[in-house]
């Protein structure tokens, strides 16, 4: 096995604190006696031990994150039991880490809901790079100026192509060809038909100043709707400043990624230089195609975007903003960003937390992270040595901070592989957990179909005896049952319970009708109870499948249905077996 080691870039803990004075020590437990009352009921959630509470908080002040100095990166065995999101795993490089001894901070490198992830890898400066490294879902056409696929073209190409080749005489997929290449732009893709290359004739300088004054030419004219690119870092986009007709201007738009400001941004322009740098990492650092006048060049955050403004030294188009950039097509990106937003699912974990809204009301809100590339290697076993969760920190200032949390379960020895139960600890059933690892680690389906099989049978066979008797809740003639006993019943009860022919009974035991809160599946089981599987249908939704399907099986009238907490090998059986799944 080779190993390296993970470079470990904080100082260690014991470094950090020194020997602290008593004014410092009383400081420290007032602020941890705040940091435990608002978070125990999690750590108790967690399952993480007391005794290692402090050494969490005292990481978390100090930021440290010291798991490198015990473990090292090593190649994932195929052959192990241990299966591996990544290439790599962690193994222990020290001696021993015994159980409990311990507890490490690991980062998540993104946190997201549903409807973010892709404007949020569009957007979040580096974020779609190293998603791809994780998943190896490369972008085969970024840079291509080759023609896209019918289904993912601009409507407003399909539109100009008929414009194309009646004022140029190509063909109609030249022009759709052209109009790709150009990025939609009507004029230079009629100005590339007339043979790139060649300077332009009277003739076509006549055809390109009608075409302009068509899209809103003339004085004033504003070509940035026309003259305008993509690149995966930043947008650009030719205009014309202060009102005039020439292309003396040029204005790049970089999205910024949440929380960031104009403090984090470092922008510097020179003659024919470049550079953008957000919180210390260069997103923008290039020749320029031409000289631009750095004294009248500006730049300004707002909503998240820094929109640097270019005046340019000679009126001029420009074909790039800088030297060798690569344009991308909007509509195979878009579908490049949904390709690797599903390829993302199996390394997302999520949890549920409480959110404020705009109107002030609370909801429940589902966050979902992908982990480091520490995080990542730690892999999963049955039989895991590690417990590794999320917690999300609450700190000084009220900012949350969403962690993962890694402890031994088990003595650990050098060498030894970190491992971890990818299933949620209440999954206990074997055949469950194989379907819930199966959105993770793809294994064979046919399991899975047999699980269906079985619960179809089983729901079929319940069918055949589901009658109206089995849908009631009366084990016996409501004639012979007199004697009725209601919990807590008032004097109105037991009057009208009286005028309906029946007796009021005081004890359960004299009763042949019990209406009580024993939710016990025993509880009088030789009288007629309000314990019925279909009364728990409006009491908890979640139950709702299981109760129809136990008194009813499969019905004409009844949909299908799956309770994904014990039923998920059903239901992937199920969709598996469905051709239009």
């Amino acid at each position: 096995m080779s190993a390296t080691k993970y470079p470990c870039s904080h100082i260690l803990l014991a470094a950090a604190l020194g020997a602290p004075s008593v004014d410092d020590a009383s400081s420290y437990m007032l602020q941890y006696g705040r940091f435990e009352a608002v978070h125990k009921s999690q750590l108790e959630a967690l399952g993480l031990p007391a005794h290692l509470w402090p050494v969490l908080y005292r990481k978390l002040v100090t930021d440290t994150f010291d798991i490198g100095s015990y473990v090292a990166f090593g190649d994932h065995d195929s052959s192990s039991v241990a299966k591996g999101l990544t290439e790599h795993s962690l193994c222990l490089s020290v001696e021993q880490l015994d159980a409990g001894s311990n507890v490490f901070l690991v980062d998540h490198a993104w946190t997201t809901t549903v409807d973010q992830i892709i404007e949020n890898l569009d957007r979040v400066p580096g974020l779609l790079e190293r998603m791809e490294k994780l998943t190896g879902a490369y972008d085969s056409l970024a840079g291509s100026t080759g023609v896209a696929n019918a289904d993912s073209l601009n409507p407003e190409i399909e539109d100009n192509i008929p414009t194309v080749t009646s004022m140029t005489g190509v063909s109609e997929e030249k022009a759709r060809e052209l109009l790709v290449r150009v990025n939609g732009c009507l004029i230079d893709a009629i100005m590339a038909a007339e043979d790139e290359g060649k300077e332009a004739t009277p003739a076509q300088n006549t055809l390109q100043e009608q075409i302009l004054q068509q899209l809103g030419g003339g004085e004033g004219l504003d070509n940035s709707r026309s003259l305008q690119w993509r690149t995966r870092g930043y947008d650009c986009a030719q205009c014309a400043l202060d009102g005039g007709d020439e292309l003396d201007g040029m204005e790049v738009s970089i999205p910024l990624g949440p929380g960031a400001s104009a403090r984090d941004i470092e922008c510097t322009i020179a003659p024919k230089h470049l550079t953008v740098a957000v919180r210390g990492n260069h997103v923008l650092d290039g020749d320029l195609h031409a000289e631009v006048k750095p004294d009248e060049s500006t730049w300004s955050v707002e909503n998240g975007m820094l929109t640097i403004t270019l005046t340019k030294r000679v009126a001029d188009s420009w074909p790039e903003l800088v030297i060798g950039e690569k344009h991308v097509n909007p509509f195979e990106h878009r579908k490049h960003l949904a390709r690797v937003g599903g390829e993302l699912w199996r390394y997302f974990q999520g949890y549920d937390c409480m959110v404020q809204g705009a109107d002030q009301s609370v909801m429940k809100q589902t966050n979902w992270y992908i982990q480091d590339e520490v995080g990542l290697s730690v892999a999963h076993s049955s039989d895991p040595n590690v417990c590794c969760l999320p917690f999300l920190y609450l700190g000084a200032q009220g900012q949350v901070s969403p962690f993962s949390i890694i402890w031994p379960i088990k003595p650990i020895s050098c060498g030894d592989t970190l491992t971890r139960d990818f299933c949620p600890s209440w999954l206990k059933d074997a055949r469950q957990r194989q379907g819930y690892l199966q959105a993770i680690f793809p294994a064979p389906t046919q399991p899975l179909l047999d699980a269906y099989l079985e619960f179809a049978k089983d729901l079929e066979q319940t069918a055949t005896s589901a009658t109206r008797a089995n849908l009631a809740a009366t084990p016996a003639p409501i004639g012979h049952a007199k004697r009725v006993f209601v919990s807590g019943a008032t004097l109105d009860a037991k009057e009208a319970i009286a005028a309906a022919g029946f007796e009021a009974v005081a004890v359960v035991e004299e009763a042949d009708i019990v209406l009580d809160d024993d939710d016990t599946t025993s509880a009088h089981a030789d009288k007629i109870t309000n314990r019925h599987p279909l009364n728990n249908v409006f009491g908890s939704i979640d139950k709702t499948v299981l109760a129809l399907q136990s008194v009813a099986g499969i019905q004409d009238w009844l949909s299908a249905g799956f309770h994904l907490p014990t039923q998920v090998s059903e239901f992937i059986g199920a969709a598996l077996m469905d051709g239009s799944s």
